[in-house]
């Protein structure tokens, strides 16, 4: 890691967190991350024994810390998958939109810091399986948190179909249910439709993407929320829920 230097050492815009002991983050952490990414450091003091740091990008420190906390260890596996991690950190300044060979020291410390964090919670060849893949598909996530990801979760899912310990998956299922866990949100919600379903197993039209998708509600892989369309009156006056070509909602359960 390179040395803090002094041309970093000033900024007009700068955020202030205090304390810094809230964070999974050691001051001289946050600043050798800031000074790998050029971000500028303002200022590093110690008040009462606490630390804390202002550095130009807002948010970042906490965007940092959410993504970290966000993984967890559910006994069988990590949750939320690599993909969804990375997603995270590519929405954070700094990290938005670089290569990995470019940030590649700053996602080392990063990563340090959350095996740290998990030390006593998740075994230790979880969390090397997971920073190795992490680091591998860096470059392949292209559409940060935020963004619609359906290409990149059906890139992903073709390469990694999901697999469960108890439920047995057609090849099809198996690729489609990956594309589920992958889109879904921090509450397992996420929108698909049938059609992009299809498109997942090199398939146009609504098969086998709707009945897949059935499948997978019938084995309690996933919930259908609310189905795509819009609510319509209908001519006795009652209020309807009326099918088109658009995505319905649904919750992974997996």
């Amino acid at each position: 890691m390179k040395a803090l230097s002094s041309k970093n050492v000033t900024s007009e815009r700068h955020f202030e967190m205090t304390p810094l002991n809230v964070s999974l983050f050691e001051v001289f952490e946050i600043c050798e991350v800031c000074e790998i990414l050029c971000i500028p450091v303002k200022s590093v003091e110690s008040v009462n024994s606490v630390s804390s740091v202002s550095i130009e990008a807002p948010l970042m420190v906490q965007q940092l810390d959410e993504a970290l906390r966000s993984v967890k260890f559910t006994g069988a596996k990590v949750n939320p998958p690599a993909f969804k991690f990375v997603r995270k950190l590519r929405a954070i300044n700094g990290l938005k939109g670089k290569d990995f060979d470019e940030i590649e020291d700053a996602l080392a410390l990063i990563l340090q810091v959350w095996m740290r964090s998990v030390k006593d919670k998740v075994p230790m060849n979880f969390q090397e399986s997971f920073k190795l893949e992490v680091e591998i598909i860096w470059d392949n996530v292209k559409r940060p948190w935020g963004e619609s990801s359906l290409e990149d979760a059906i890139n992903m899912a073709i390469e990694r179909p999901y697999q469960h310990p108890t439920i047995e998956l057609s090849g099809i299922e198996s690729t489609i249910a990956a594309v589920c866990e992958l889109l879904a949100d921090d509450e397992g919600l996420f929108f698909l439709a049938v059609r992009d379903a299809s498109k997942a197993v090199g398939m146009n039209g609504t098969s086998p993407g709707g009945p897949v998708l059935k499948s997978l509600c019938r084995k309690r892989l996933i919930e259908l929320i609310r189905t795509g369309g819009k609510d319509v009156v209908d001519e006795d006056g009652n209020l309807k829920r009326k099918r088109f070509r658009s995505a319905s909602d649904y919750r992974w359960i997996g």
